[in-house]
Order: structure tokens, then C-alpha cells, then sequence
């Protein structure tokens, strides 16, 4: 696990698995941000859903945390939470998501956000064990994808 990062004005979670929700109800049950964006929650998804997944008080959650549902990828991610630093009138960011996105969802939140104070809070993937990984395909091809996705962002990011 990443050490605890300096708080920060608001705190965004990526969906995508792993236990990137309820790590960052943590951050925000300790005091690291004053409220939670989820972003790329499915539309279908109620409030009371996504509660029930989280090991948290109901009352910290109906105050500090806001659902984008907008987002479909790392890219509007990035855009729905800029929108929501603005409306927020924030100028600190703590950014989780799985520690082979977080490359790619620094790129993308930087572009979106320069002005803004971006700390990464990366979470362990169920999905790539951090030993001896290349000896399988599946996580050689996930990561080649992943890497391959970077370098689309980087290039897009750069020069685009």
C-alpha cells in the first residue's frame, strides 16, 4: 500500500476494481480531502449501490461524496473532474486508481488540470501481481495494452 498522501482539497476515485473505493472512503474518513468525486459510475447505478459496497458511515457519505457518471474513460475522467475542481473552487487533487493506470491517469489529468496540485495515491491491482509477472501472458499482454494506451495519451498530451 502507497504511504498516506499530505491532504488535499478533494479526492477522485476511478471505478474500475480493485479496491480503489473503499481506499479512497479512507482517505476521506481520515481527513485527506474534503470531498470524494467517483468518477465513470454506471448511469444504472444508484446512490444506495454504491454505499452498499463501501465500508463507511452513511452520513459521511450522503455529505462528501459526489457520483460522475458522465466518464466512460481515463480521458473524461480527467474532464468531469476538472469541471468538479472548479465547481469545488479546488486547487488540490488526490487521484486513485490501480498502479498500472496511474501513469497514463497522471498524463490525462495534468492536461486537463495544469494549474492543479496532483498527488497519486496508487492501489495494488488484483489484476498484475508485482512478482515475476512477465512469466504470464495474460498480465504481458494487459500490461502491453496498458503501456500502449500511455504512449497514445503521451503523444495526444504532447503534441496534439
Amino acid at each position: 500500500m502507497a504511504p498516506l498522501p499530505n491532504a488535499a482539497d478533494g479526492i477522485v476515485a476511478l471505478t474500475g476494481g480493485d479496491t480503489r473505493l473503499t481506499e479512497a472512503m479512507n482517505l476521506l474518513s481520515a481527513k485527506k480531502g474534503k470531498r470524494l468525486l467517483i468518477s465513470g459510475v454506471n448511469p444504472a447505478a444508484r446512490r444506495t449501490d454504491i454505499l452498499s459496497l463501501l465500508n463507511t458511515e452513511e452520513d459521511l457519505f450522503n455529505c462528501c461524496v459526489d457520483l460522475d457518471r458522465m466518464a466512460v474513460d481515463t480521458v473524461g475522467n480527467a474532464r468531469q473532474t476538472a469541471q468538479w475542481i472548479k465547481n469545488n473552487n479546488y486547487h488540490s487533487l488526490i487521484i486513485v486508481t490501480a498502479n498500472y493506470h496511474m501513469p497514463r491517469s497522471l498524463l490525462e489529468f495534468h492536461n486537463a488540470m495544469p494549474d492543479i496540485e496532483i498527488m497519486p495515491y496508487p492501489i495494488q491491482s488484483d489484476r498484475v501481481p508485482t512478482t515475476q509477472w512477465w512469466k504470464n501472458l495474460k498480465t504481458t499482454k494487459f500490461l502491453a495494452s496498458e503501456y500502449n494506451k500511455f504512449l497514445a495519451s503521451f503523444i495526444r498530451t504532447r503534441f496534439f
